[in-house]
């Protein structure tokens, strides 16, 4: 049975670890991730962080980022199509990609990236945990639960919760009225827990109006 897993990796040797030393606060969080050379993956990303002059100029000297571009205004909160480069000393997504894993979710936020990987069986997870030990990059493993219960449309009144207050502040409107730190004081609890409740409400909410 297919599994699903949620889990944190963090490395110096990644992409864009560079720009993430000298723009700490920078929060990604990745639409799709694709690659003709898999050694030098893209994503397209939007971007959340105070200054996005000095995260682009961060990136225009990172050795890791091959090239990228902003298709949106720019602002606390852009998106934006990102190449690694071969000088990249460690890439995760050929190791999915050989693993025959499926990632669901990308993001990095509080000097991590946070997973969400669609795995064949739990062998498959534990051979990329230990690729990650084999090349330095720390490992934190959330949680795992078969594949079968993301299939349902409904939402969860954690998920409503969250929902609501981000209406409410304004977290919807361009630009933002609220951040997500703002929604994470409100509701007690952290970012990465609004962040991980607003992504399966808006999956629970697309599975609903477009099946």
């Amino acid at each position: 049975m297919s599994l699903i897993a949620e889990f944190s990796i963090a490395s110096s040797k990644l992409m864009l670890s560079p720009t993430f030393d000298e723009i700490p606060n920078v929060e990604l969080e990745v639409v799709n991730e694709v690659a003709i050379d898999h050694q030098c993956p893209v994503i397209f990303t939007w971007a959340t962080c105070d200054d996005a002059e000095a995260f682009e100029s961060a990136m225009a000297d990172d050795e890791t980022v091959a090239d990228f571009h902003r298709f949106s205004e720019p602002g606390d909160h852009a998106y934006y199509r990102i190449a690694a480069s071969s000088e990249t000393d460690v890439t995760v997504y050929p190791t999915w990609i050989a693993l025959g894993a499926e990632q669901l979710g990308e993001r990095y936020v509080d000097g991590e990236w946070h997973v969400e990987l669609r795995c064949p069986d739990h062998e498959t997870l534990r051979a990329f945990r230990e690729w990650c030990r084999d090349n330095d990059i720390a490992f934190d493993l959330q949680t795992v639960y078969p594949s079968e219960p993301r299939m349902g449309t409904t939402l969860s009144d954690e998920q409503r919760e969250v929902l609501r207050v981000a209406l409410a502040r304004g977290f919807f409107e361009i630009p933002r009225a609220a951040s997500m730190a703002e929604l994470a004081e409100e509701l007690n609890i952290s970012k990465q827990a609004v962040s991980e409740r607003l992504r399966r409400a808006h999956e629970a909410l697309a599975r609903k109006h477009l099946s």
